[in-house]
């Protein structure tokens, strides 16, 4: 029981794991794409730019647009402009009339 009481915890183990400042999802991201982009251009005379540049450019882009953004915020983002309609801050369940007669009496 005294070994619980006084055992080492880590404080890192919410944090995410990064090389080179970007993270693991992100480089999945970017080998994912010059994978597909192997698969496309490939055997013609633009694939070093399509295999190798664009992907890097990807990346930077990433790595600089994501800086101060809380933790899944390119999945946030793109779900919030594929979504239509109108994102409102209130519920459904409350009855505007009902509240609006309450406060007026």
């Amino acid at each position: 029981m005294e070994d619980l009481r006084n055992s080492i915890v880590h404080k890192n183990l919410e944090m995410k794991i990064k090389l080179l400042g970007i993270e693991l999802a992100d480089i999945l991201l970017v080998l994912f794409l010059s994978s597909v982009m192997n698969l496309i251009f490939g055997r013609t005379s633009i694939s070093w730019i399509m295999v190798f540049i664009f992907p890097m450019i990807v990346g930077v882009l990433l790595h600089f647009g994501k800086k101060n953004k809380p933790e899944n915020f390119i999945i946030h983002f793109i779900k919030y402009h594929l979504i239509p309609g109108q994102f409102a801050a209130r519920d459904k369940a409350l009855n505007e009339d009902k509240f609006r007669r309450h406060i007026n009496d």
